[in-house]
């Protein structure tokens, strides 16, 4: 970040399982990551983001029990681009009793009260960026979510 003059950034991670064991999941995303970008999808995962607090300030969102990750980088992204880290620096352990919710409909859900209540948007416009981020996931799924196969003792 510092060689960069990167103010916000994210890195690439892998996910794993509750015991350790890589799931064969890599995460990447956008080089270069804008406003519109983070309404359309949070690229930057809670794992994998880093930010200057000194050169970003003080940010405060509204607590709205899923999202507020995203509804944090939200506010971010209005002080600054967010940078991709092009390594992999982190795992994400898959878990059940995660508060993410499993059906994928649920999860578009659970993105209505990050547009209306933590950006305070009109029902109209929340429900138009449901709809924009739930495409700009799948895009994010398809282009930048790769499998790959796991090798090693350890695999079940």
């Amino acid at each position: 970040m510092v060689e960069n003059g990167y103010v916000f950034s994210y890195h690439e991670y892998v996910e794993i399982d509750l015991h350790g064991n890589e799931l064969g999941i890599h995460v990447s995303g956008k080089k270069h990551v804008k406003k519109f970008d983070v309404f359309a999808c949070c690229w930057p995962g809670c794992l994998s983001v880093m930010y200057d607090a000194s050169a970003v300030g003080l940010i405060q969102i509204k607590d709205i029990k899923r999202n507020n990750d995203t509804a944090l980088w939200l506010k971010v992204i209005r002080r600054a681009d967010c940078y991709l880290l092009p390594e992999i620096l982190g795992k994400y352990r898959r878990r059940d009793g995660s508060i993410t919710p499993k059906r994928l409909w649920d999860r578009i859900l659970a993105h209505y009260p990050l547009f209306r209540v933590a950006e305070e948007m009109n029902p109209i416009s929340a429900i138009f960026w449901v709809i924009i981020n739930m495409f700009g996931n799948a895009y994010k799924k398809m282009k930048y979510v790769k499998q790959y196969e796991v090798k090693g003792p350890y695999r079940v």
